[in-house]
């Protein structure tokens, strides 16, 4: 499961120099997972199917994410900062951690 389980960061984690664990986390089925790997997921995933079959960003499946050209950019060496915050704070992520919408990253290999 841990292929698929990836840690996720929202705009608030991120502090000066490090990402504060919040124990958060965003279970990654990208279009084409095959879902019978993963019965555990699929099963935790069903509570909530109706709410997910409604969704208008979704892959070819209720439990897919939508597409998206760099979701291997999230599993790579980046710099993650905050859209908003009153001092600046930046990581150095080399852990794959995930970002949701207040939070930005830049792909870095230096």
């Amino acid at each position: 499961n841990a292929e698929i389980i990836r840690p996720l960061a929202v705009g608030d984690d991120v502090r000066r120099w490090h990402v504060r664990d919040k124990d958060r986390y965003l279970i990654v089925t990208r279009i084409g997972v095959d879902m019978k790997r993963y019965p555990g997921i699929f099963e935790h995933l069903k509570q909530w199917e109706d709410n997910l079959r409604r969704r208008s960003d979704q892959g070819n499946h209720w439990w897919e994410l939508r597409t998206c050209d760099y979701y291997d950019a999230f599993d790579k060496p980046k710099i993650i900062y905050p859209d908003i915050a009153k001092e600046s704070r930046f990581v150095l992520d080399m852990n794959g951690t995930y970002v949701s919408n207040t939070t930005y990253f830049i792909p870095t290999e230096d």
